[in-house]
């Protein structure tokens, strides 16, 4: 997250908006668990377990839909579906 979603004031890596008060809290811990997703996606992948690493990317991407953890599901699924 690079600014709060209400308001949109930098962000600072608070829990809090500097500007709003706005809670952020839930949001950054969603973003750290699609971080662990993601990256237990790219070690399952590495693994050469294709369905494991669709698995945690989707979970990554359903979390925080950001731009690197849309593609690594696309891409992801794109190998598994190549495989099959």
């Amino acid at each position: 997250m690079t600014r709060c979603p209400l308001c949109k004031a930098r962000y600072r890596g608070q829990t809090e908006c500097r500007r709003c008060r706005a809670d952020l809290h839930i949001l950054q811990a969603l973003e750290d668990d699609a971080g662990h997703q993601a990256h237990k996606a790219v070690q399952q992948l590495l693994a050469g377990n294709g369905e494991s690493a669709e698995y945690h990317a989707r979970k990554a991407a359903k979390k925080h839909g950001d731009r690197f953890n849309t593609l690594l599901y696309g891409f992801i699924m794109s190998i598994n579906r190549d495989d099959r």
